[in-house]
């Protein structure tokens, strides 16, 4: 054991710091966990990782929310184009009764929604009852006299040439109104107003 004349000499024991010195530097942390050994026998101080600082507008990878989409009834004037499937006359029934039962369906899908339904469902009618307007005396009269209906087109052919022209007019209208709706307007075409709400 040293005399206390070995610490007047200014020896001092590995362990134990020289009085008025500051304490050793700590030694820093490495990356993958790894710490230095201590030295001058004072213990390692192991410091807390730190979460990662929040940087203003940087990217985040998070699904965007769906945007909302306004019901317009653009479908009452989308079945409108059924006329292009099935049977001639069969397909106009059809694409006009398309239009009256789900231009209705539209009245509680919002303003928007329900006033374009109105419309579809109007001139659905309207083009329904001018088909059969046009079509049925030419049925009547070529089951009726068909042994004195003269040869040639006309004059029988006049009701279908009036049917034709009502269906081309009705597929512009159906166009017009798929387009308007689907860009959140009111569709300017109506028909006859049967229904007024």
């Amino acid at each position: 054991m040293r005399s206390l004349h070995a610490y007047s000499d200014g020896v001092y024991p590995p362990s134990t710091p020289p009085p008025n010195q500051p304490p050793p530097p700590q030694p820093q942390a490495q990356p993958g966990g790894f710490h230095p050994a201590p030295q001058h026998g004072y213990p390692t101080q192991h410091h807390a990782q730190q979460p990662p600082s929040f940087t203003p507008g940087a990217p985040y990878n998070y699904a965007p929310p769906h945007p909302y989409r306004q019901p317009n009834g653009v479908g009452a004037w989308g079945v409108g184009l059924i006329v292009f499937f099935f049977l001639p006359f069969f397909s106009s029934i059809a694409a006009g009764i398309a239009m009256i039962i789900l231009g209705r369906m539209q009245r509680t899908k919002g303003p928007l929604a329900a006033e374009n339904g109105r419309r579809a469902a109007n001139w659905g009618l309207t083009y329904t009852l001018a088909t059969v307007v046009t079509m049925l005396p030419h049925f009547i009269i070529l089951f009726a006299f068909d042994d004195r209906i003269p040869s040639g087109f006309y004059p029988m052919g006049i009701f279908v040439t009036l049917w034709g022209v009502v269906t081309l007019l009705h597929i512009v209208v159906s166009i017009v109104g798929l387009v308007m709706a689907n860009g959140n307007k009111v569709v300017k075409w109506n028909g006859i107003p049967f229904f007024r709400s």
